[in-house]
């Protein structure tokens, strides 16, 4: 199984060692969502003398421009409905392998959404190579059935004659979403970056996503320093639903970020670059 990787910033001399930063994107779209977060957030890590040194990547899962999507035989066995019962976890262990392949050891795991759900997996499988951990418009509990059927129904009509029409919702702003989500840079943004996804990895991470686990136990286990960012108006993550997944995790820090939606660091890449630079001194602090 592939992973496609972005470096955004490249290793210097730090006090953390081998540790890099790994962002994991949502769904519909690709890595690009962290462009101008990683824009962001290298002015300030230039202005850090402690922290300047940290590389930071962007993994793209299977399925994104440029990256396969993976075989039956890669992504394991399906259930009766459909669903990928071990894909997460394989992806998961690839992105792991990427890390060490890169050379690093740990990584600060930067998850929002989907990618939520993948770095979870990775704390589960391997939490030894978690030096931090920030959760993201994301969750630790499974789908619920209706979710779960919704995800199986999206992945059947990206593959036939809806196609990407059937993740465009993504691109669409309602009546209660954020400013910038109402923009026509959103619109147009979002529009593009959905229309080049292959409809076949579309269709995939549905099926991933949709097998995943209940990650709770991983959640409640964590003891590396924890960052949950919520947007205000986030309709499926909202801080009302956020917050007490902080609150299950000793020293974890909550973070809402007012006017914003789903997808926090490309609404507001200016803050969420900020609120990450509040986790990386809190990893610091903890390795001293």
């Amino acid at each position: 199984m592939q992973i496609g990787v972005t470096a955004y910033r490249p290793a210097g001399n730090n006090s953390l060692g081998k540790v890099a930063v790994v962002l994991v994107h949502a769904f519909p779209i690709d890595g690009r969502m962290w462009d101008r977060m990683a824009e962001k957030l290298n002015a300030q890590l230039d202005q850090d003398a402690e922290l300047s040194g940290l590389p930071v990547y962007g993994f793209s899962m299977p399925g994104t421009p440029g990256v396969p999507v993976p075989s039956e035989e890669e992504s394991g066995p399906r259930t009766e409905d459909g669903a990928y019962a071990q894909a997460l976890d394989r992806l998961s262990q690839a992105m792991i392998d990427k890390l060490h392949e890169l050379g690093y050891e740990k990584a600060i795991w930067v998850g929002l959404s989907m990618g939520g759900y993948v770095v979870l997996r990775v704390h589960s499988l391997a939490p030894q190579a978690v030096a931090g951990l920030a959760l993201c418009d994301s969750t630790p509990a499974a789908d619920s059935p209706q979710a779960r059927a919704g995800r199986l129904c999206i992945a059947h009509n990206a593959e036939g004659e809806m196609g990407a029409e059937a993740v465009m919702k993504f691109a669409r702003p309602s009546e209660h979403d954020s400013a910038v989500k109402k923009s026509a840079d959103f619109i147009d943004t979002f529009t593009q970056w959905i229309h080049e996804q292959p409809v076949e990895g579309l269709a995939w991470r549905e099926r991933m996503a949709a097998g995943r686990p209940d990650q709770f136990d991983s959640w409640d286990s964590l003891r590396v320093p924890t960052l949950v960012v919520s947007g205000e108006l986030d309709p499926s993550s909202s801080p009302a639903v956020m917050k007490p997944f902080a609150e299950r995790v000793h020293g974890a820090l909550f973070v809402e970020i007012p006017d914003t939606g789903h997808f926090t660091a490309f609404e507001q890449p200016e803050q969420f670059a900020t609120v990450l630079m509040s986790l990386f001194t809190m990893v610091l602090a903890a390795a001293e």
